[in-house]
């Protein structure tokens, strides 16, 4: 499944990724990438910060800098 290899792939960065390396792990088209992280989100298995070409994931628990 591709959500699955998604959340693989934030897991295994450990830290937070960017969108576009990430995607590139992953490969997809943009909306796959799209449903697949908005639904990791939603269920709290990743969580995002930044937006656009700075948009970044992590696996949920990941402490943001300075926090």
């Amino acid at each position: 499944r591709y959500g699955a290899a998604v959340l693989a792939a934030v897991k295994a960065a450990g830290t937070w990724i960017r969108s576009a390396e990430l995607r590139a792990r992953v490969a997809g088209t943009s909306a796959q990438f799209q449903r697949a992280v908005k639904k990791l989100e939603a269920s709290g298995d990743i969580i995002r910060r930044g937006t656009k070409s700075l948009t970044e994931f992590a696996p949920a628990g990941t402490d943001e800098p300075g926090t």
